[in-house]
């Protein structure tokens, strides 16, 4: 028996210690976490603009390739020429991306005027081609057609092209294809998928959009935003979306400071927006996102508060 009380004395104080250990070792302190990546315009845009697909193709032969989105390019063979001039054969690397929403269009900066004029656009394309990392052009204006899908049917589409380099949020101008028979733009039913898409042959590569002017006789407003002193051209980019139709446009930055504005008094008075503001500052994200009613030389003022990627993205993608 007193071997048995000594022992338990021993086992007893053996998860004494070992309690005490665990509860040392609870209490030390957690390193800190890593700062997260200072919020920056170009982050967002690059993170959040539409996705590049990618697909590798024989130039030499008939290639159909179909984008996530449901776009489709037919291909005939001889369609790339190279810097020199020369029609290319082998593998080509085709580049794609897809932007059908208002949230791909104010991410991706792809905004829908045409020389001042609101435009309301069927879905946008980027689309390059490269063979061994040198960029290609089209042999032909009816070697590449396109089917993209229908998503706004409301009028007579025509296609559109505009050249900027991708991920940035200064927004788009966009001019009507050069090409008789590119530059209106048919409806059909797919018989392969029973989808109705709009049928074009590719005029050129680079930006291209299915569009239709909105069509309205005025009366006409220009835009002014006013930002407030912390937010300028340099950490902000506004954007005004149109409520019921898949339009939006980019404001510019005119004096520098903290005035957003379009001055061409194209956009009809009385129509229903939204204004977007993004901005950053001292590593963080700041945003404001109202509704408003165009008037007669429309001008407010907005007020960012401090947000998230996440939250910036929620709101955008809830645009009326």
């Amino acid at each position: 028996m007193k071997t048995t009380a000594k022992s338990l004395l021993i086992v007893s104080a053996l998860a004494t210690m070992t309690l005490f250990s665990c509860k040392k070792e609870n209490n030390i302190t957690p390193e800190a976490p890593t700062p997260s990546t200072p919020a920056s315009l170009s982050a967002l845009f690059s993170e959040k603009a539409a996705p590049k697909q990618t697909f590798t193709i024989n130039a030499g032969q008939f290639q159909s390739i179909t984008g996530a989105k449901g776009t489709k390019l037919n291909i005939q063979p001889g369609s790339f020429k190279n810097q020199s001039g020369q029609v290319v054969s082998g593998n080509v690397t085709l580049e794609m991306r897809e932007m059908f929403s208002k949230s791909d269009m104010i991410f991706s900066g792809a905004t829908t005027t045409s020389n001042g004029q609101l435009l309301v656009s069927g879905g946008e394309l980027y689309i390059q081609a490269f063979q061994n990392g040198s960029p290609l052009s089209l042999t032909s204006s009816t070697t590449v057609e396109a089917q993209v899908r229908t998503n706004n049917n409301a009028g007579p589409m025509q296609e559109f092209y505009s050249n900027t380099s991708f991920e940035t949020p200064e927004g788009l101008d966009w001019w009507l294809a050069d090409s008789t028979n590119t530059d209106t733009i048919y409806t059909d039913y797919d018989s392969s998928d029973f989808v109705e898409y709009y049928y074009f042959y590719l005029d050129q590569m680079n930006w291209i959009n299915c569009d239709y002017f909105w069509d309205s006789n005025g009366p006409f407003t220009d835009i002014e935003v006013n930002t407030g002193t912390q937010f300028d051209g340099t950490n902000c980019t506004v954007y005004i979306s149109f409520d019921g139709i898949n339009s939006v446009l980019s404001l510019g930055d005119y004096d520098l400071n903290h005035l957003f504005n379009y001055g061409y008094p194209s956009i009809p008075q009385g129509m229903n927006v939204h204004i977007i503001a993004i901005g950053t500052l001292n590593g963080q994200y700041y945003s404001a996102i109202v509704p408003a009613t165009l008037g007669n030389n429309f001008s407010t003022n907005v007020t960012l508060t401090a947000t998230t990627l996440a939250q910036i993205t929620a709101d955008v993608n809830a645009l009326p």
